[in-house]
């Protein structure tokens, strides 16, 4: 086929972008617990150096090291449980999709083998009113 049979398909014109006046509107209108503010900022690390010379302070700076570590954990449970829970879903999709892709081979295979025994159609190719096996 030659591309001057084709149509060309128009597009709508693309939207203006945003103003610096807009975009700055919109980031100060979003909550801070917003996940574009929240997604990639990392926490801050607690001070692990060793200038804590005062043995309270010491505790202090382990408590809250131990604070950071028990929490960075306890996010990265949840998100590993998130992803297994996404696997999952995938996975049955997945199996869903390909039982109905069966099923339908099936089907279609079924009506060809009925149209053969009754002499009026034949599978595979040239088949216009049914199945396309």
């Amino acid at each position: 086929m030659s591309s001057k049979g084709k149509k060309r398909v128009v597009l709508p014109t693309r939207p203006a972008p945003p103003t610096v006046e807009q975009i700055l509107e919109d980031v100060r209108g979003a909550p801070p617990n917003d996940p574009v503010f929240t997604a990639l900022t990392p926490e801050e690390p607690p001070d692990l150096s060793p200038r804590a010379e005062d043995p309270e302070a010491r505790l202090e700076q382990l408590y809250q090291q131990s604070r950071a570590y028990v929490a960075m954990n306890e996010r990265l449970q949840q998100a590993g449980d998130t992803l297994r829970q996404k696997f999952e879903d995938l996975r049955q999709a997945d199996e869903r999709c390909f039982a109905y892709m069966f099923v339908c081979a099936l089907t279609t295979c079924v009506w060809c083998q009925q149209k053969q025994e009754e002499g009026t159609g034949f599978s595979g190719a040239g088949v216009t009113d049914g199945c396309s096996c």
